[in-house]
């Protein structure tokens, strides 16, 4: 199967924009003229899969969110299942930066464990939900990069696998950009996050069925109010990835398998993991025994019940 990939080019010349429209500092290009390509695609082979997870565990290390671990390589179950996808942004050949779409199937979502009962809201009333999750970049890349990485990974999600409403757990100091850039809103508060170390973590929401019409009503013709739709066209289906076939499937599995293997991971969870290959879950995870008569507070867009 064809694997279809995004290359784009960054312009310095933009810098101003992009300081002033996503709140940040300026940065370091990844490039040094508007000649250098980024390329954009999914990771299919145990050498992009093994770059990527190295690129998390590095930077996540020096955040503080990963302990030293064998292997020096991030691990998280979820990332290893058929139905997680890997995002990477590669510039020259290298792997610059990473994100992983987790789709709500056997294992559930890893921030669940901190936010169950509001995913279960999520669930109960049919969203097919999917977490964005290991996001990471090299030092100095711009975060246009960034942008691209989501774009990409949301014209995937919204047009190849069907997912409604992406969820994200991320520290509190990066709450401004997702809630008033990506328009992002409250899931749950700020909780301890287990899975990065016990740091701080809040969650948020966003429903993707019309966010590239809400991106241009908030930001207009500004740089988030055209990144989505590329001035107001989405990308051809043709041009969006395909889901991996048989053949990156096995990929996966492979790299599933080593790092399972360095990190030494419990019996169960490796057997699981293979059996998901075998027969991959197909329907999304249900928690049928939610209370029906829980009363639940609205969220800002009306569109949520959320506990």
């Amino acid at each position: 199967m064809e694997m279809k990939s995004t290359t784009f080019r960054l312009n310095p010349a933009h810098s101003d924009s992009a300081k002033e429209e996503t709140g940040g500092k300026r940065q370091q290009y990844c490039t040094d003229s508007d000649t250098e390509s980024v390329v954009v695609e999914l990771a299919t082979t145990v050498e992009d899969l093994n770059a990527a997870y190295r690129l998390v565990y590095e930077r996540y290390l020096v955040e503080g969110y990963q302990e030293p671990a064998p292997g020096k390589i991030r691990f998280v179950a979820h990332c290893c299942l058929p139905e997680s996808y890997t995002f990477v942004a590669r510039f020259r050949g290298e792997i610059i930066a990473t994100l992983t779409l987790i789709q709500d199937r056997d294992f559930g979502l890893p921030l669940e464990r901190e936010y169950h009962r509001e995913i279960r809201a999520l669930r109960f009333q049919g969203r097919r939900i999917a977490e964005v999750s290991c996001l990471a970049t090299r030092e100095g890349v711009d975060r246009r990069v960034v942008l691209e990485l989501i774009r990409t990974m949301y014209l995937f999600a919204r047009y190849r696998v069907g997912v409604t409403d992406w969820v994200i757990a991320i520290n509190p100091k990066q709450c401004g950009f997702y809630a008033k850039g990506l328009l992002f809103e409250s899931l749950g508060g700020q909780r301890t996050y287990s899975a990065c170390e016990g740091a701080p973590a809040v969650a948020l929401i966003t429903d993707i069925t019309d966010w590239e019409e809400r991106m241009r009503q908030e930001h207009g013709n500004g740089l988030l109010g055209r990144f989505f739709s590329r001035d107001g066209k989405t990308a051809a289906t043709s041009r969006i990835p395909s889901p991996p076939g048989r053949e990156q499937l096995a990929e996966r599995l492979e790299f599933a398998e080593r790092i399972m293997a360095i990190r030494g991971t419990d019996t169960a969870i490796r057997a699981r993991i293979r059996a998901a290959y075998v027969n991959p879950a197909r329907v999304q995870s249900t928690d049928s025994a939610y209370p029906k008569n829980l009363p639940l507070p609205t969220t800002r867009f009306g569109r949520y019940q959320i506990a």
